[in-house]
């Protein structure tokens, strides 16, 4: 089956659209004076004519500039389809199921349709561009800012380490270092740090869980190594990104994914990556494990996904 090309841009354009409709409805109340609405409410015998037909007029046209600009999105669609549920059981109903046709009379089809079209946007999400998410993104990223923080060490972005909860051993005074000799450490222990055309990426990977026994990972700075050679001969970012992730996949058996995704804005791209088809091309920052990461700053290793 096909992955669906942009869901997220389709709950934009429904949005949008239902909202245009909203709008269009309770402005034509507006300009055209809600005495035609209220005495409609009076021949169906609703109590305080008046005062509903304020509140649904303004409800149709709020709540459709609501939906248009993606603010409070779950609590305007709710109200819209209890409204839409209403005006079927009251007024549509008896008129039959078509709108329009030789024998319609205004029938509940697209109440019917508008219900469906504000449940999706319930389920779905908003989509793009829609205010309650930047907001709650926001939110997000403040909370994590005054929660309090462990120790912030520089992390390379190609990380391969499955377990980050190492024991951290005292650091050595200045005494005990004089003491050693110059020369015994090396070489040792280095690490090369990763290329600047690399650090705006997120790595991420699986892991097997039938990895063989005794297979050793290899190490990051003879993959950076590998890296910073194919950069001197000249090899674009995109070939660098593509050998990346062959690299790592290669260097470390106990993986069966490995991906690297670009940082576009406010969402995470899949670029390139080695394994099965994944559903998760696009991440929004703050979401799941990568996007958490982007927006915390700091590497999040998952000893098994």
């Amino acid at each position: 089956m096909k992955k669906p090309i942009n869901p997220r841009l389709g709950q934009m354009i429904l949005r949008v659209v239902l909202g245009l409709i909203f709008v269009a409805h309770g402005g034509a109340k507006l300009l055209g004076g809600v005495g035609g609405t209220v005495a409609f409410f009076g021949s169906l015998g609703i109590p305080l004519p008046f005062l509903a037909a304020w509140v649904i007029t303004l409800l149709e046209f709020l709540g459709g500039m609501f939906l248009i600009v993606g603010l409070f999105v779950l609590p305007t669609a709710i109200l819209l389809a209890v409204h839409m549920l209403v005006g079927i059981i009251l007024v549509h109903v008896p008129n039959g199921f078509f709108v329009i046709g030789p024998d319609a009379a205004g029938g509940y089809e697209f109440n019917l349709l508008l219900i469906a079209g504000l449940l999706s946007l319930l389920l779905g999400g908003s989509g793009f561009a829609a205010v309650d998410s930047r907001m709650q993104r926001s939110s997000h990223l403040r909370n994590r800012r005054r929660s309090p923080r462990p120790s912030r060490k520089r992390h390379s972005s190609l990380s391969l380490n499955p377990c980050p909860n190492r024991r951290q051993h005292p650091r050595p005074s200045q005494r005990q270092r004089r003491r050693r000799s110059p020369n015994r450490h090396a070489g040792q222990n280095r690490q090369k740090r990763p290329n600047r055309s690399l650090r705006k990426t997120t790595s991420a990977a699986r892991r097997k869980t039938n990895a063989p026994v005794g297979s050793e990972p290899t190490s990051v700075a003879t993959v950076v190594g590998e890296l910073e050679a194919a950069q001197a001969r000249g090899a674009s970012r995109d070939e660098l990104l593509k050998a990346a992730v062959r690299a790592l996949e290669a260097s470390e058996p106990r993986y069966d994914w490995v991906g690297i995704y670009l940082l576009d804005g406010d969402t995470l791209t899949l670029h390139n990556y080695v394994g099965r088809p994944t559903e998760h091309s696009r991440i929004p920052v703050g979401v799941g494990v990568c996007g958490s990461a982007v927006a915390e700053r700091r590497d999040i290793n998952v000893p098994d996904v």
